[in-house]
């Protein structure tokens, strides 16, 4: 017994990997169950792809329709239909016009331009070299205004100039002119135009020096500033023949309400000015309201479509949110104007564009442009009004954007579909995981054990193959 149990001991193989021992496919076998298991993941992932999928669709064309919004709500801006032009003939002067302004025409002649005032130095010999020390220049408008800056850091014409440029207060700018022959001055200009803005005195305190050669205004003498060119002077426009403008600056926004005017010379004779309501604007927000619709139209329907050739559907193919979505935006575009000369968007040259086939629409320039011109109450009335076009495609479009409206309800729905497949995929893969790890302790057992009786039965085979020799 001893030598059989020490025999017996001996005959059990290693097992080093599953299968090895017993010469079974028991590897094989195992990973084609975990195949067959891994099925039902999966299968989870394609539900999830496909949610997913749809989310992403949704996301597109809810950024589609919220750019239709945008759109429809441009319709319904009073801009959109109180833009006006203004048309200049003749020379002298431009216009623009405000969405205020008032449709007429009127006759402008300019008269004569505002212009700043300029004064100089007499000649300095260095523009670098320090004119005494210290002290502070005053400087007065015409219209009584005074501020003072301090020259004490750098007394030179370079410092000088420097210093006044470095205070806006001042009403003035300065700037060097050398005259080739060594000699410097500093030109003092109005920051603006208009009589009112003239220098009319320059006073400089606690430097002797300075103010011999920069004092200027009434009561001084021997001034070595004087006036270059002519005064300042206010422009002045005559409107229709009879009323009369003045104005400090060349650019009048008072005069006529809504209406910038900016004069650019004098004229001999008057310019007209006409004032008109601009249909450019109205054009360009219905040209982009069609465009916006088109571009929510072809995203649903390339995602809508089926193909019936292979029979086979696109992403939101046979969705109920979608059709409804659908249906709404066609149902606001079903719009009148009753007893208008313009009843309907095709009178305004919008309609089915029917060779597309996705629900695009299309624009007859010619037709918009000639009812913008002809009949543009009509236009207004149909586009405009609270049972107008960009009135019911705003309202459409809040229901599907805000939040838990049409789209935001669809997609939490998507969402949470999502989150309970995912949760579904995790258990799963969890039980999977557990199963075959199950069923590889259960295949190790059985390698082991079919090779422990493989070695028993070549032991015994052996045995009895001594015993039978032995016996003969």
């Amino acid at each position: 017994m001893a030598t059989t149990s020490s025999t017996s001991s001996a005959a059990l193989p290693a097992v080093s990997s599953l299968g090895s021992g017993s010469n079974l496919p028991l590897q094989d076998i195992l990973d084609k169950l975990q195949d067959n298991e891994e099925v039902a993941l999966t299968n989870i992932q394609t539900q999830q792809s496909e949610i997913k999928s749809k989310i992403t669709a949704y996301g597109t064309i809810q950024s589609a329709i919220a750019s239709l919004q945008t759109a429809a709500k441009a319709l319904t801006s009073a801009d959109t239909y109180n833009a006006a032009k203004a048309v200049v003939t003749g020379d002298g002067f431009t216009a623009t016009a405000q969405a205020s302004a008032v449709t007429g025409n009127y006759s402008i002649k300019v008269d004569a331009l505002a212009t700043s005032e300029t004064v100089k130095t007499g000649a300095f010999t260095s523009r670098t070299a320090a004119n005494g020390t210290g002290g502070t220049l005053k400087v007065t408008l015409a219209d009584g205004t005074t501020a003072t800056v301090d020259l004490s850091e750098d007394t030179s014409l370079n410092g000088i100039a420097s210093a006044i440029n470095g205070n806006s207060k001042l009403g003035i700018k300065a700037s060097i002119i050398n005259d080739g022959n060594g000699n410097s001055y500093l030109m003092m200009t109005s920051s603006a135009t208009g009589t009112k803005a003239a220098v009319t005195g320059l006073d400089v305190t606690g430097n002797s020096t300075l103010a011999t050669a920069l004092n200027y205004g009434s009561g001084v003498t021997n001034s070595n500033v004087s006036r270059v060119g002519d005064a300042a002077t206010d422009a002045k426009i005559t409107i229709n023949g009879s009323i009369s403008v003045t104005s400090a600056s060349n650019t009048i926004d008072t005069a006529i309400d809504g209406i910038t005017l900016t004069l650019n010379e004098v004229t001999d004779t008057a310019g007209s000015l006409r004032i008109t309501t601009d249909t450019t604007a109205q054009a360009t927000a219905i040209q982009a309201f069609v465009t916006a619709y088109n571009n929510v139209a072809s995203l649903i329907s390339v995602a809508t479509a089926f193909d019936t050739t292979s029979e086979t559907g696109s992403v939101l193919t046979g969705d109920s949110t979608i059709r409804s979505v659908q249906q709404s935006l066609a149902q606001a575009l079903r719009v009148t104007n009753s007893g208008g000369t313009i009843a309907s968007l095709a009178d305004l040259g919008i309609t089915t564009d029917t060779d597309a086939k996705n629900g695009t629409l299309k624009i007859d320039v010619n037709a918009m442009t000639e009812a913008l011109v002809k009949n543009p109450d009509d236009v207004k009335a149909l586009l405009f009004g609270d049972a107008s076009l960009g009135a019911k495609f705003t309202t459409a479009t809040t229901s599907m954007l805000q939040t838990g409206g049409l789209i935001d309800n669809r997609t939490d729905g998507l969402q949470t579909t999502y989150d309970s497949l995912q949760d579904n995929y995790d258990r799963t893969k969890d039980r999977i995981d557990a199963d075959i790890a199950s069923m590889r302790a259960q295949f190790v057992a059985l390698d082991a054990f079919v090779a422990q009786m493989n070695s028993t039965s070549s032991y015994l085979t052996q045995q009895f193959a001594a015993l039978t020799k032995s016996n003969s």
